[in-house]
């Protein structure tokens, strides 16, 4: 497989992680992510963490680990202006 496949594919991947965690209703196991994928846990975890170097740039979303989780969230930094929201 040639370097433009291998990240055709890590990018196929990452989209995966996000729409996994936007449709589900709480966290998901990393176990299960990683089963899912047929990668590592730590590739996710790497993975995460670029989608979320990506997200601190421009975007109101995280991605949050706690207890071998992930779930999808709202930047951290934002909490006062959405508390005010709702």
């Amino acid at each position: 497989m040639g370097i433009e496949n291998m990240d055709e594919v890590r990018i196929k991947q990452k989209k995966l992680i996000e729409a996994l965690l936007f449709i589900s209703s709480g966290s998901i196991p990393l176990a299960q992510l990683s089963k899912f994928l047929d990668l590592s846990n730590s590739d996710i975890l790497a993975m995460i963490q670029e989608i979320n170097e990506t997200y601190s740039e421009v975007h109101g979303l995280r991605i949050m680990i706690h207890n071998q989780r992930a779930q999808l969230t709202t930047d951290p930094g934002l909490a006062s202006e959405l508390e005010e929201f709702l």
